[in-house]
């Protein structure tokens, strides 16, 4: 079958759908194609596959007879569309966005969830139509684990994202700082990066020892399963993350011991530093999160079901 990804708001090469869904549908004998517009799209395509809102009122518009699928991994509306607008015009841009997200949740065909609660709104209006649950597990092709180091001497902390306060950069600095001023004996070094492609990316993150985000645990944010935490587990090494309700649901075994609160700077610190101080205990936190990517939260063990939803519409 053709399957058209028509994507407004993700990139030409996104992860889970250029990395992922696109192998794995072109591995079962599927021609896949990439738009931003209908009018860039040259074949007819059997399943349409959106990310967004004004992406199914095109593809439903050109393509009559299509089946359209609505990938969901984004809250819509969300913080985003609602900066750099009036306060008072807030409440109705959000009004009007939300009746176009339903709108258009009623004229596909199916659904994909990326997590459970961006699921639970449509799940209870269109609970008739298909839908799948298609996590954000990376595949263990990508990743080449490597042997933990040993922290004696150096201790290497990786943040990935924007470098906004939102997303918890400064708290990174500030605990990477109150780390050196506790532990003096090592050296603590904090790459930052955004924007890397997802080949550089999965070779980057094999060389870091600790994982760190601390981004707001706003009502938005707790709700949203970090896409990124299924990467650093499958690198095989320990996570830091800002205690998040869907990671709780998500991902249930490193609750009691990577989740914080991201402004208790005393605790991630004292966290870091006992890691340090007991290698055996951060060997084990590594083996046990390259343990759950390879048994558990890896692209394989779903792409079968992936494959089945598709092969079915």
């Amino acid at each position: 079958m053709n399957v058209l990804f028509l994507q407004t708001a993700h990139p030409a090469f996104d992860d889970r759908i250029y990395y992922h869904q696109r192998v794995s549908l072109e591995k079962a004998g599927h021609k896949c194609a990439f738009a931003n517009f209908v009018k860039e799209v040259k074949d007819i395509p059997q399943i349409i596959i959106c990310d967004t809102p004004k992406a199914i009122w095109e593809a439903r518009k050109a393509f009559k007879n299509s089946h359209i699928v609505y990938d969901i991994t984004e809250w819509y509306p969300s913080k985003k569309n609602l900066r750099n607008i009036s306060p008072w015009l807030r409440p109705l841009k959000w009004c009007v966005l939300v009746i176009a997200n339903i709108y258009a949740g009623w004229v596909v065909d199916a659904f994909i969830f990326g997590e459970y609660y961006k699921a639970r709104p449509f799940r209870f209006l269109f609970h008739w139509k298909r839908h799948l649950y298609l996590s954000y597990y990376p595949s263990l092709s990508y990743i080449q684990p490597t042997t933990p180091r040993d922290l004696s001497t150096e201790v290497r902390l990786f943040y990935a994202g924007q470098k906004t306060t939102e997303k918890g950069y400064e708290r990174v600095q500030q605990v990477t700082q109150l780390c050196q001023e506790k532990m003096p004996d090592r050296h603590f070094v904090l790459t930052a990066v955004n924007g890397l492609t997802f080949e550089d990316f999965c070779q980057e993150i094999t060389k870091h020892d600790i994982f760190l985000d601390l981004r707001n645990d706003d009502i938005e944010n707790t709700h949203c399963l970090p896409i990124k935490l299924f990467y650093y587990m499958a690198a095989g090494r320990p996570v830091i993350y800002s205690d998040l309700k869907a990671i709780h649901l998500g991902v249930p075994e490193i609750v009691n011991d990577s989740l914080v609160k991201p402004n208790n700077l005393e605790l991630i610190v004292q966290k870091i530093c006992h890691y340090i101080e007991q290698p055996n205990f951060y060997k084990e936190q590594s083996s046990r999160n390259l343990s759950l990517a390879q048994t558990k939260y890896n692209w394989a063990l779903q792409s079968k079901s992936f494959i089945h939803f598709i092969n079915h519409l």
